[in-house]
């Protein structure tokens, strides 16, 4: 699997909320960036 094909499965699998528009928001341009801004904790839906 290409690394968009593996950024695009994980943002369909985020909720609707502030991650997910942050998210979009910033381009991240690796999974492992989208993965990185979507753990920092003042986005955490935990």
């Amino acid at each position: 699997m290409d690394e968009a094909t593996k950024v695009v499965t994980f943002m369909k699998s985020l909720r609707d909320g502030p991650v997910k528009t942050y998210l979009f928001r910033e381009y991240p341009s690796t999974l492992e960036a989208a993965i990185t801004l979507a753990m920092h904790e003042e986005l955490s839906l935990r």
